[in-house]
């Protein structure tokens, strides 16, 4: 026999009103069909709808100085705080950091939040350096001064050094020789000059210096630019005489005295004031005597 279809029976969902269903809405619970035959359930108080999480679910705060990040019951995203976090810093115990130290390497966050670094075993204290660096020795014959693995400052010896003078090649020196001018330090650490072209080996003397031409008629003798001894004519040599203005001389005139060469390389003397030119005489003269005559023959 035919029976009386139930009012409570939903054929959609194939249950009947009351059953328990599912909505497939997992932020819904205690699913049941109702009046309508719809499956609905009851909105889950756990469900934040902000997060689209459930409280207690693992979250991400987006705070990096927390863990275990979870829903709270107010459907916050919190963490608790890191206690390796050092605020101060913004960084974690075991961060790399810089301790602004440039003696120290390998600088880390510590366990009491300070950036600390390990002693660089390159560095020299006493020279505030560090192995390698350039630094000055105070030895003006080295070049190149470094810090060596001993923290001491050392220099390669400066090639151009020579030691035997004390100076480099390429200084100015003395080679003690007159006869040279710019006097250099040479490739072989020698002084050595350069001929002075103004030296006359021949006469062991310099261009323009005093001389002797061995020549009594001139005066101002001095070697010239061709290395001789020459001198300028003396102005008071009289050549025809063989002697000076103002020599003694000899005129050969019995009535003068007192001859000496003239300004005009003559020589002559003063008149004898003694001579008398009418008689051929000098004052005292007697008169010629008369010849006596000679023994008979």
């Amino acid at each position: 026999m035919c029976g009386t279809p139930d009012t409570n029976y939903c054929a959609a969902l194939n249950l009947f009103v009351g059953n328990a269903c599912n909505d497939n809405n997992p932020t819904t619970l205690n699913d049941v069909v109702n009046a309508n035959c719809e499956c609905t359930g009851t909105p889950d108080p756990n469900y934040c709808q902000g997060l689209n999480l459930y409280i207690g679910n693992t979250c991400d705060d987006n705070n990096p100085s927390t863990f275990n990040d979870v829903v709270n019951a107010n459907c916050e995203c919190a963490g608790t705080p890191d206690p390796n976090y050092c605020a101060s810093l913004n960084l974690f115990i075991g961060n790399a950091c810089n301790d602004n130290n440039p003696t120290t390497i390998n600088d880390v966050v510590i366990a009491n939040c300070e950036c600390a670094g390990t002693p660089d075993p390159n560095y020299c204290t006493t020279l505030n350096l560090f192995i390698g660096n350039a630094c000055n020795d105070n030895n003006p014959n080295t070049l190149n001064d470094v810090v060596n693995a001993n923290c001491e400052c050392v220099g390669t010896p400066d090639p151009n050094y020579c030691a035997t003078l004390n100076l480099f090649i390429g200084n100015a020196c003395n080679d003690n020789n007159p006869n040279t001018l710019n006097d250099v330090v040479n490739a072989s650490c020698e002084c050595a000059g350069t001929p002075d072209p103004n030296y006359c080996t021949t006469l062991n003397l310099f261009i323009g210096n005093a001389c002797n031409d061995n020549n009594p008629n001139t005066l101002n003798d001095m070697v010239n630019a061709n290395c001789e001894c020459a001198g300028t004519p003396d102005p008071n040599y009289c050549a025809a005489l063989n002697l000076f203005i103002g020599n003694a001389c000899n005129d050969n005139n019995p009535t003068t005295f007192n001859d000496v060469v003239n300004a005009n390389c003559e020589c002559a003397g003063n008149p004898d004031p003694n001579y008398c030119a009418a008689l051929n005489l000098y004052i005292g003269n007697g008169p010629p005597r008369p010849v006596a005559p000679g023994p008979p023959h």
